[in-house]
């Protein structure tokens, strides 16, 4: 069977894969003069002078007892979730670097409307966290103190203690911050407008292959098959309802389908390396020689993240404050489907160290394999079909995904205070894996 990347002149296939490489730099572009993704309220610290009358807004230091009350009002479904974090502004600077665990007392109640009854979500809740002030730094680094990755709420009251402050600590800023409306409704449409997109390709990409029987497929028509319908699962169709509805289960299947497809795109990429390096010749091989490895590979990668996430979530719907920005699993998933700072949904904690471990271990694994294959087709490149355009394309537009992800972490971690507060990272990423799937699926189309 012929397909289009074959049927195609070399100019058309260059102009094409072209348009792909600039999907993320537009993608980027465009969320750049998108909505800001969190909304931000920042509390200064103030003394309790006036007991009977206190403001909204309160901070109060007796010796080494710190207290601290504030309300945040005005949020809803569309907000999708809300952090507190605190920072600690260091009382002498000029002293050595700080770096120690510090108690926190936390308490919160939720108000579905203004007016109505307080209703307790955490009451008096210990927990500790990490500071760590920087040598001649005023300010020390945020601590997450609160995270709820869904909002059942209109107001929120928050009482935060640290009964074991010593001197070191002066003021304490405290931050609320959650996801604005406006982008809400702009990542709505961008879901939806790709699903459909998406779906219109299935039925373009099967349609053409109608007239064939499926023992006639090309192996990489069939797996392009298979992840055209993962990808549809990545867009999302449930979001809408999660935004509407009250509860963390949606979510959560979010995130775990968004995962799932990650693990296929790294399956996916092993199958077609090799398929594509070796020809004809991948039918000499059982299915438990070709696929079984790769399958148990990215089965375990599959499956850590899952239980990793697993556990995080269980711990979040207990426990609000669970998570901290300092135990966050930074794994090359997590950076994908946490479009804000104020939404992140992976927080693992220091009692699962060697789940971390194996995932590192897993990754290095995979990125050996990987690598190994690489290098044995651009060593095939002369002869076989190691040399063919189908392998030097999907290497190239593989390599480019990589590369636009690669840089994209990388700029995310070099710059944390400036990450995400533009549409950009969500924009960017969702454009740039649906445009690698859906050309991919145009190209490997039977050729009219």
């Amino acid at each position: 069977m012929k397909i289009v990347l074959q049927y195609l002149s070399s100019r058309r296939v260059k102009a094409y894969t072209l348009l792909f490489v600039l999907v993320f730099p537009i993608g980027y572009l465009v969320g750049s003069f998108g909505p800001r993704v969190n909304q931000e309220e920042d509390f200064t610290t103030q003394s309790c002078t006036d007991p009977d009358n206190p403001p909204e807004h309160v901070f109060c230091k007796a010796g080494d007892q710190l207290q601290w009350e504030g309300i945040l009002r005005g949020v809803d479904e569309m907000n999708q979730c809300f952090m507190l974090t605190n920072r600690v502004l260091h009382n002498h600077p000029g002293e050595a670097g700080i770096d120690r665990d510090v108690e926190y007392i936390v308490t919160m109640y939720g108000q579905e409307r203004l007016g109505g009854k307080w209703r307790p979500v955490l009451t008096n809740d210990r927990h500790k966290r990490r500071i760590i002030c920087e040598k001649g730094e005023r300010e020390c680094h945020d601590v997450t103190l609160i995270q709820e990755t869904y909002v059942p709420y209109s107001s929120y009251r928050v009482n935060v203690q640290m009964p074991d402050a010593s001197s070191f600590v002066g003021d304490v800023k405290f931050s609320f911050a959650y996801i604005r409306d406006n982008f809400t409704l702009m990542e709505l449409c961008v879901k939806y407008l790709l699903i459909i997109l998406v779906v219109a390709i299935i039925i373009v990409f099967l349609r053409s292959l109608q007239r064939f029987h499926l023992r006639d497929w090309l192996n990489e028509q069939v797996w392009i098959a298979w992840m055209l319908f993962a990808l549809f699962l990545f867009d999302d169709p449930f979001f809408i309802v999660s935004v509407v509805s009250e509860g963390w289960f949606l979510p959560f299947l979010a995130t775990l389908l968004q995962v799932t497809f990650l693990a296929l795109v790294l399956f996916f990429w092993l199958l077609m390396l090799e398929s594509l390096r070796m020809g004809s010749d991948v039918k000499q091989f059982s299915f438990s020689t070709f696929y079984v490895p790769k399958l148990l590979l990215c089965g375990l990668i599959w499956t850590t993240s899952i239980v990793l996430l697993t556990y995080s979530r269980l711990q979040q719907v207990h426990d609000p404050a669970y998570a901290s920005a300092s135990n966050y699993f930074g794994s090359f998933m997590s950076d994908f489907y946490s479009p804000a700072p104020a939404c992140k949904l992976v927080g693992v904690g220091p009692d699962l160290p060697i789940l971390r471990a194996l995932m590192g271990i897993l990754f290095g694994v995979y990125c050996f394999w990987f690598g190994y294959l690489v290098v044995r087709g651009l060593e095939d490149m002369g002869n076989r079909v190691g040399g063919t355009r189908c392998f030097k394309h999907f290497l190239f537009t593989t390599l480019a995904t990589l590369a636009f992800i690669t840089v994209g972490i990388i700029l995310r971690h070099a710059r944390p205070d400036k990450q995400d507060h533009k549409a950009a990272g969500f924009l960017s990423y969702y454009f740039l894996l649906n445009a690698y799937i859906i050309q991919l699926a145009c190209f490997y189309r039977p050729s009219p």
